[in-house]
């Protein structure tokens, strides 16, 4: 038969047990355990035979401990539980993998619009830097200046001049602030130069 120990009174070593799947409480002594240390202990699961004591009343004899030779067993032999492995499933690794693939694109299209914008700032520079030549002064003795300056077709050309009094028209001094750097003849920056003069 089986049973649980409800109740035990370890200092003179008896108590009862209730009957599996019954209410009725059963005599037991601590001479009737096959294991008499560690002593008994309420809640424990045990299997014994019914069997008349010496007064006639109806006791557990023969009591052996159930859930102590499972856990005696594992202590034995080190048992301990396999740990369960980590599965994955169809969903979760097609879903790793389009996050994957969706961080890997998103970097490369980051990378592909610093490039646009890196393109487009070297563009705005390289208009704005040659939109003007270098206003400086030609240096006569210089045999390349000498024939660039016969070689140019143009009427006027960038020489180093800056200021109104250098000019020998307005059309010039309107010529060289349009197409020559450093100029120093239109102070309020409207785009009409010598205003004294050729303000009209």
């Amino acid at each position: 038969m089986r049973g649980i120990i409800v109740k035990w009174n370890d200092e003179k070593g008896y108590g009862f047990i209730r009957i599996e799947g019954s209410k009725k409480e059963i005599f037991c002594h601590i001479s009737d355990f096959f294991q008499r240390s560690p002593r008994p202990e309420i809640n424990e699961v045990v299997a014994f035979e019914l069997a008349s004591n010496e007064k006639g009343k109806v006791a557990a004899k023969r009591i052996r401990y159930l859930n102590r030779e499972v856990r005696d067993f594992e202590r034995h032999h080190n048992y301990r539980p396999a740990a369960k492995k980590k599965s994955f499933s169809l969903s979760e690794t097609s879903s790793s993998v389009i996050g994957w693939f969706s961080s890997v694109l998103a970097r490369l299209v980051g990378l592909i619009l610093l490039g646009l914008i890196g393109y487009q700032i070297y563009q705005f520079a390289a208009a704005k830097l040659a939109s003007k030549q270098v206003n400086l002064p030609i240096n006569f003795k210089d045999p390349f200046a000498i024939k660039t300056k016969k070689s140019n077709s143009g009427k006027y050309r960038c020489d180093g001049r800056q200021y109104c009094s250098q000019m020998t028209s307005c059309e010039e001094a309107e010529w060289f602030l349009q197409n020559c750097s450093d100029t120093k003849m239109d102070g309020d920056g409207d785009g009409i130069p010598c205003e004294d003069r050729c303000g009209g």
